[in-house]
């Protein structure tokens, strides 16, 4: 009688295991962006100054608007807003008028938010 005990246990536990990695890749499926976000370069060096170049990389058409917070979260410097099509971009960004300090630069796209920590100095 132990031995069918055993085998019965066995399969149990074989079933619930496949039932579980089924619910688990139909969850993890679910829960899985959809939509692509834009690619942001990271600057070349560490503390900006100055006029830099934004680099990033579009995968649709969208409207952007770019922006830099302070990190009390106030906007600071309003960079550009433009409808752009899917591609790679470079802006000039003038960071001259900015105090020294550490900033939070926001790409909005698609009613996404892209950000990077910047140094201005």
């Amino acid at each position: 009688m132990r031995e069918i005990e055993r085998y019965i246990l066995i399969g149990l536990v074989t079933i619930f295991v496949v039932v579980f990695l089924r619910w688990l890749k139909r969850f993890l499926r679910r829960n899985e962006i959809q939509e692509s976000f834009p690619y942001v370069h990271p600057f070349g060096k560490g503390t900006l100054t100055g006029i830099e170049v934004l680099a990033f990389e579009l995968p649709a058409r969208d409207n952007v608007k770019t922006e830099i917070f302070s990190d009390n979260g106030l906007m600071v410097l309003f960079l550009f807003e433009e409808s752009l099509k899917e591609g790679s971009y470079q802006k000039g960004i003038d960071l001259s008028e900015l105090p020294k300090g550490s900033y939070t630069l926001k790409i909005t796209f698609s009613n996404q938010i892209t950000s990077r920590q910047i140094n201005v100095g």
